[in-house]
């Protein structure tokens, strides 16, 4: 799915009193108003040797929010005996599991998912992680198990089986499919890691990298791309070639920010699906990583954690990029614009590697640490790191506690045990953090009414809009024409001003959430203008990419000083 849409308006776009924005949606869960808002954490607590610490109770389990102690209101130890813990150390006797006091109940099946990042992952790596995995198909698949194969792309997956034969096949056909170019223009080049340093970090050092590789490009000065003059020309300073840094820096990490947001969206789908399978549940993520900074990426993970710690889910992830060193300078494949790289370009590039690659993982191993799993890497073993990972952890420890009033701000965690409890150094699994939602009211917000109404299949005509949706190979575009004359508009200083939300979504034949975009038309028109709409109308355009096949097609319009709604169900083909 691409990172943005086009949204357009029937007059004219240099119009300053018409802002459009459009972003990538996901379906939000059902609000559950009589929810309960205690916080959930999945605990697996490991000696220095890796082997499982099981006899703990709920005094021995500290919990700073903030660095403010909270009361457990909740402990439980979840088992699972028939799972065997592959421990670093072979010699080590194997962790003993609480004895039930009554008779254990049947071996519960094992679903899991083994999920290939065919997005963010190159070629080469995701061959050797294709390896690996027919190997743990082949040799660490235990009796029992239901094993599901899902990419990042949605184009090669495999529902749950437990014929090997089939498994094998669907992870042969797995490929790369980048969705993101090393950098948008070939010089400068900024790459999306520097370019979130410059748009997020608000760092100075790759900003000025960029800007003196700008200085030295091949070619010439830069030029205006209006008018195709220089910046000498146009009698500007070397601030505007900042400018045109900045832009493109914004530019990279729009793209590298939405193939992220799709990545957590796509990650968020399995998670849903794999929590409807009963059993031990575990997904697997083999990825080369890819960037999470920012608050919105950040609460996305978030969300994830929470549906999987719901859930009883165990993620476990794999650096499929194993024993990683980068060598000096850029990649022989990318191509060099300049006769020789600026120094502070050269010493950016090559003292920010580590942090990138830090960077490109923290997300899995967030949702690893979190779930109470595993993270492997820097190793090229491939084959040991699924065998690793691909195990339920015997012994985990679930708490709980009441936060008290959100202040929607993000919370950070800590989890310590009373030295009396098990002396020296554990290394404790669990959730970093968590973002502490606004109290809500009982009145649904205008994001709830749209969530739901993009669940429903109900007809709302409530606000004035129109649907024409048209199907192209891999994607379909959905205009949405709105009626001016019946908008709702309010006047202040002379502008007639109304907020206009559009939301088209895709739903598979089974009903699921496929892909989804969210556009927001933010309208402070002129009387002239607004003589224009009402003879022209407005028209909005969403593009939703997806591979082949039938679906049906949900758009919702909000009106949202009135939150009128209009939602419309229809089927599309895609060839």
């Amino acid at each position: 799915m691409a990172a943005g849409a086009s949204l357009l308006c029937a007059q004219s776009k240099s119009l300053p009193e018409v802002r459009v924005s459009a972003h990538p949606y996901t379906l939000p869960p059902p609000v559950i108003r009589a929810q309960t808002s205690l916080v959930t954490l999945d605990v697996v607590v490991r000696q220095s040797d890796g082997a499982l610490v099981t006899n703990l109770g709920r005094a021995d389990f500290q919990v700073l929010d903030n660095a403010q102690p909270r009361p457990l209101a909740a402990f439980s130890v979840v088992a699972s005996p028939t799972e065997a813990e592959l421990a670093p150390n072979t010699s080590a006797a194997p962790a003993a599991v609480p004895k039930a006091t009554a008779a254990p109940p049947p071996p519960l099946p094992r679903p899991v998912v083994l999920y290939f990042d065919d997005v963010n992952t190159d070629g080469g790596d995701l061959a050797n992680a294709r390896i690996a995995a027919g190997r743990f198909i082949q040799e660490g698949m235990l009796p029992g198990d239901h094993i599901a194969i899902f990419t990042a792309s949605a184009v090669q997956t495999q529902d749950f089986t437990t014929d090997q034969a089939r498994l094998q096949a669907a992870i042969a056909a797995i490929r790369t499919h980048p969705r993101a170019s090393p950098s948008v223009i070939p010089c400068p080049r900024i790459t999306a890691y520097q370019a979130f340093l410059i748009t997020i970090q608000h760092e100075p050092d790759a900003l000025q990298a960029a800007v003196d590789e700008a200085q030295h490009c091949s070619g010439g000065p830069p030029v205006d791309s209006f008018n195709g003059r220089t910046l000498s020309q146009l009698g500007l300073s070397a601030v505007a070639n900042q400018e045109a840094v900045l832009a493109q820096a914004e530019s990279t990490w729009a793209q590298a920010q939405g193939v992220s947001f799709d990545t957590l969206h796509s990650m968020r789908s399995v998670v849903d699906y794999l929590a409807k399978q009963p059993g031990n549940r575990m997904l697997l993520i083999a990825s080369g990583g890819f960037l999470s900074g920012g608050s919105i990426l950040a609460q996305q993970q978030d969300d994830v954690v929470e549906a999987a710690l719901h859930a009883g889910i165990v993620i476990n992830g794999l650096d499929a990029k194993g024993l990683y060193s980068d060598g000096p300078g850029r990649p022989i494949s990318e191509l060099v614009m300049v006769d020789s790289l600026p120094l502070s370009t050269f010493t950016f590039e090559e003292t920010s590697k580590m942090s990138m690659r830090q960077a490109q993982s923290a997300a899995v191993v967030k949702m690893a640490q979190s779930t109470g799993g595993l993270y492997f890497e820097n190793n090229n073993d491939l084959t040991l790191g699924f065998k690793r990972v691909g195990m339920v952890p015997g012994v985990r420890y679930q708490l709980a506690f009441d936060p008290g009033a959100g202040d929607g701000k993000y919370h950070k965690l800590k989890i310590t045990i009373a030295p009396a409890a098990k002396p020296g150094k554990l290394l404790i699994q669990y959730r970093p953090g968590y973002f502490a939602g606004l109290p809500t009211t009982d009145a649904p917000t205008l994001s709830d009414r749209i969530g739901a109404a993009m669940r429903g299949d109900d007809v709302l005509s409530a606000a004035p809009a129109a649907v024409a949706a048209l199907a192209a190979a891999g994607q379909v575009s959905v205009t949405v024409t709105v009626d001016a004359n019946r908008l709702n508009f309010t006047e202040n200083q002379g502008r007639r001003r109304q907020d206009l939300f559009f939301v088209a979504g895709l739903f598979d034949a089974g009903n699921h959430w496929v892909t989804g975009k969210m556009g927001e038309m933010d309208l402070a028109i002129t009387p002239a203008t607004y003589e224009k709409m009402l003879a022209q109308g407005l028209a909005a355009k969403l593009t939703l990419d997806a591979r082949p096949g039938d679906y049906h097609l949900r758009v919702v319009t909000a009106e949202a000083s009135t939150g009128r709604l209009t939602a419309i169900t229809q089927a599309v083909r895609i060839p």
